[in-house]
């Protein structure tokens, strides 16, 4: 499990927002490098951070696809589960991706609100994520 210390920013989403369950730190080479929130293990967190980052990928290539543009930036992915709830996927600007879950009550606006103040307040902080490189021992 990770260390209170390093996941406060994430336990921090979850305190504020109610019915907001599981916040991950995504690098954007699909690794989780954060995450808080009840039921989720290792080996959960490392899957859900693939999908996230993969979800996140797929989401700006087709919205450039739709834009008739070579690239595209996403401010939020949003998405609304049959009965689970939501998964709000909000970029960093800092190599990583922010992804959190929440239940079918929470207030979706005031989750958007409160993950991107919290992006805001650790911009280049503990929300960075490092560039890694294909040498796995830099």
């Amino acid at each position: 499990m990770m260390d209170h210390e390093k996941n406060w920013p994430l336990q921090a989403i979850l305190d504020e927002v109610s019915d907001a369950r599981t916040a991950l730190l995504v690098a954007d080479d699909g690794l989780v490098t954060q995450w808080a929130g009840a039921g989720l293990d290792r080996d959960e967190a490392d899957r859900a951070a693939a999908v996230a980052s993969s979800a996140k990928g797929a989401c700006a290539a087709m919205a450039a696809v739709f834009a008739g543009v070579e690239a595209a930036s996403l401010q939020d992915v949003v998405v609304r589960t049959a009965d689970n709830g939501y998964i709000l996927l909000t970029p960093t600007g800092r190599n990583s991706t922010l992804a959190v879950h929440a239940g079918p009550g929470v207030r979706l606006e005031q989750l958007a609100y409160v993950v991107r103040d919290q992006i805001g307040r650790l911009a280049g902080k503990t929300m960075a994520a490092r560039v890694r490189t294909g040498d796995a021992r830099s």
